[in-house]
């Protein structure tokens, strides 16, 4: 009986420290995985706002459509030549963007509201040589225009009244005047827009 009773209080012993053992593993893991995905985080916008990543993007609004209008240029893309192309950086980016979020690596929700803008101009402007590429390869950027979709379901009033929750009450007055002050301004900037001398007002687009 006393020999029993020893391996019935080793068995106990054993399993606390079993179980003790998996959630120090799972603090690990979890912890280990902050760290990747903080890692992740910062190379990616390392490499968004990189001085090569910003020639492309300038290229993409400004200087693609007429490229695009070059029958060689064209050909390069059904190829698949994309690596000497700036445009190419820029799908490059996003596609990865994509695929952080799709595998989890890095949460959604940072992703999204950091790129909830760009990401489907981006789209728009590159959308001519995606699909130039998948006459040839069907799952070009798949990735990318699984993020651009997923971009819809950002929505800017719900990330305010996140923002709102989250600043002390004591804060909140100040995150007010911050808020008025964006928006008076914004008027002031909008009027200058305006033609004050019967010319045609300023465009969005390339004045070239």
């Amino acid at each position: 009986m006393h020999w029993e009773a020893v391996a019935a209080i080793a068995a106990v012993v054993q399993t606390a420290l079993i179980a003790s053992a998996a959630a120090v593993a799972l603090v690990q893991i979890r912890h280990l995985r902050d760290q990747n995905e903080l890692a992740a985080f910062i190379q990616l916008f390392a490499t968004y706002n990189s001085p090569d990543a910003r020639r492309a993007r300038h290229f993409v609004t400004n200087e693609l459509a007429e490229r695009l209008r070059d029958p060689q240029y064209l050909r390069e893309i059904v190829e698949g030549r994309l690596n000497d192309h700036p445009e190419g950086l820029v799908l490059n980016y996003f596609n990865q963007v994509g695929h952080l979020m799709m595998t989890g690596v890095v949460k959604s929700k940072l992703l999204l509201h950091e790129h909830v803008g760009v990401a489907p101009m981006m789209w728009k402007y590159l959308l001519p040589v995606i699909a130039l590429r998948r006459t040839a390869f069907p799952q070009f950027m798949s990735a990318f225009e699984w993020f651009v979709i997923h971009c819809v379901t950002v929505d800017s009033a719900t990330a305010f009244a996140r923002l709102r929750k989250q600043t002390p009450a004591g804060l909140l007055s100040k995150l007010d005047v911050h808020r008025r002050e964006i928006e008076e301004t914004q008027t002031q900037m909008l009027q200058r827009l305006q033609p004050t001398d019967g010319s045609a007002s300023i465009s969005s687009g390339d004045s070239s």
